[in-house]
């Protein structure tokens, strides 16, 4: 079987041999799946994926040695998933291209570049999920911006069930995330510490409202919550700020300004802003992201000749 979508530049073509048994006891399924050489392309990479068998049970997946492989990069998936803690599903991935990530980020206003080494081991993968991780990410970019090098690191705490994770700034050596999830209640939290932040990467969550945003940003936050119901909330102090105000459709540039979050309202209080010939305007600003399909906002400007 195979699809192709042209709009992607995406398109895979895959083989395989199933066979359908009954468990002798329980009178389960049990599916048995063989790959033979496949291959799956995004853009100008094409990878091979090839595995020895997966075994599927409704409590129980088997899988060896599934490979996807194209040019000198590798993801090898194998191991055991089940509700069981003696059960690991090995990850590991060598040079691997983060291209096909795009795919599942794209509805969010994100495009992902960039390769991937190292391993996660996923215990009790269909129960509680115990996460272990070192994952190094290389060349990245998020719509075309360049971002450093980063570490991914994710261990299990026993004492307070959940999992702890850090991502950390290669090149500085500083923490840039650090959090927790709790896969029990699905509660989860991320403190977010990144002195430098290209502020166009926010142009997709004011969609409407700002756009083609430049500068630099001090992010201090914390995201918090359960599921789909997160908070977010800190501050972002920014330099260097201009952009352009749809409404009015000029662009203008601004004092140095700090941006306050609160419970996923973006404001700005009592900013000076400046056309393009220098003319001065007072704003206020709030951005309320609470619901993303349906943003809602208020600008509220004082001119003084300004364009």
């Amino acid at each position: 079987m195979g699809f192709a979508d042209k709009d992607r530049r995406l398109s895979a073509m895959i083989g395989a041999t199933a066979h359908l048994n009954r468990d002798t006891l329980t009178n389960d399924p049990d599916i048995s799946v063989r790959l033979t050489p496949s291959y799956m392309s995004s853009g100008n990479q094409t990878w091979t994926i090839y595995s020895r068998g997966i075994n599927v049970k409704p409590s129980h997946i088997s899988v060896s040695n599934l490979i996807i492989s194209g040019d000198d990069q590798l993801l090898r998936i194998y191991g055991d998933a089940s509700r069981s803690p003696s059960d690991t599903l090995h990850i590991e991935l060598t040079n691997f291209d983060l291209n096909p990530l795009s795919q599942l980020t794209a509805t969010t206003g994100y495009e992902l570049s960039g390769r991937a080494n190292g391993h996660a081991d996923i215990v009790s993968a269909l129960g509680s999920t115990y996460l272990y991780a070192g994952i190094d990410f290389e060349n990245m970019k998020i719509n075309d911006v360049e971002t450093p090098p980063t570490h991914f690191q994710s261990v299990w705490d026993f004492e307070r069930e959940r999992a702890r994770f850090t991502i950390t700034d290669k090149t500085t050596a500083d923490t840039v995330i650090r959090g927790y999830y709790n896969p029990a209640n699905g509660r989860y939290l991320r403190d977010i510490n990144i002195p430098r932040l290209d502020l166009s990467l926010l142009d997709v969550h004011v969609v409407d409202v700002l756009s083609n945003t430049k500068g630099t940003g001090n992010l201090q936050a914390r995201i918090s919550g359960r599921g789909n119901d997160l908070k977010f909330n800190g501050t972002l102090d920014v330099k260097g700020l201009s952009t352009t105000i749809d409404y009015t459709n000029v662009r203008y540039n601004f004092d140095d300004v700090r941006f306050t979050v609160s419970d996923n309202v973006i404001e700005l209080k009592g900013a000076t802003l400046r056309d393009a010939e220098g003319n001065p305007g007072d704003v206020n600003l709030s951005v309320d992201l609470n619901n993303l399909s349906n943003v809602a906002y208020s600008i509220h400007l004082r001119a003084h000749n300004l364009l």
